[in-house]
This record gives C-alpha cells, sequence and structure tokens, in this order.
C-alpha cells in the first residue's frame, strides 16, 4: 500500500527533520514531499534556499503554490519562488513539479502512486483536505 503522512512542517527546519524521521521510519521506500507555502515563514523567499536542501532529501517534490491573501502582508518581490525551487530540485536530479489547486495536485498523487510510496503532506493549514482526498483517491484507485 501507500503511507500518506500529514505534518504540519511549515519551515525549512521541520521539513528537513520530518523528511529525516520518514527516511529513517520507511527506508527503501520511495519519499514524496508534497509542501504547500501558506504560513507567513514559508512563503518568504528568504528561506528559499533552505526550502530546496530540505525538499531535496525526498525521491520527489510537489510543491503548491505559494497561498496568497486578499491583503498580502507579503509583497510579490519578497515571496517564494516554488517555480525557481522545482527547477533547482530538477538540476539536482530530484523530480519536482509545481502543480497549481488541490484537484491537481490529488489526481496527480494518486495516478503516479506506486506501492511503498510514502507520501508526505506538509503545510499549516489544511490545504483544502489534500490529505484526505489522496487516501480516499487511493482507495478508489
Amino acid at each position: 500500500g501507500v503511507t500518506v503522512i500529514d505534518d504540519f512542517a511549515h519551515h525549512p527546519t521541520a521539513v528537513a527533520g520530518t523528511l529525516a524521521a520518514l527516511r529513517e521510519r520507511y527506508p527503501g521506500r520511495r519519499l514524496r514531499a508534497v509542501f504547500e507555502p501558506r504560513s507567513n515563514t514559508s512563503r518568504r523567499r528568504v528561506f528559499q534556499d533552505e526550502f530546496l536542501a530540505a525538499l531535496a532529501a525526498a525521491d520527489e517534490a510537489v510543491l503548491a503554490a505559494v497561498f496568497t491573501k486578499a491583503s498580502d502582508p507579503i509583497p510579490a518581490a519578497e515571496r517564494l519562488a516554488p517555480e525557481t525551487i522545482v527547477a533547482d530540485l530538477e538540476r539536482r536530479g530530484v523530480p519536482a513539479r509545481l502543480i497549481d489547486g488541490v484537484p491537481a495536485i490529488r489526481d496527480y498523487l494518486v495516478a503516479s502512486a506506486r506501492p511503498g510510496d510514502v507520501i508526505a503532506i506538509m503545510s499549516n493549514g489544511a490545504f483544502g483536505g489534500l490529505p484526505t482526498l489522496v487516501v480516499a483517491g487511493l482507495a478508489a484507485a
């Protein structure tokens, strides 16, 4: 089967710690990191390199678009650039993609799942119910 983990990681240190713990707990299994930049911390470009390093520990990374608010306190120029992280991960040999929207992320994860996968879904919010949607999608597949 596929193991789906819902984790509150929203800082590069927490993402790195979660992925390291999952590597230890599930050795030899494909580790797929799914990350939503949602918190004010995780949405800042200042953490660009740290998120790149943390996500590079996964066998695959899926990034959601940066969560934005109507009156966003973080100027666009200071926001995390997930498309750059994806490109940099690919250059390092880590398959990565930026997928906009929870339904599209769910569809991708379910369609590309393999037995033994560990899918770590990380956000400081509900991520649109993604963990539950992935589990339901896998059960129906």
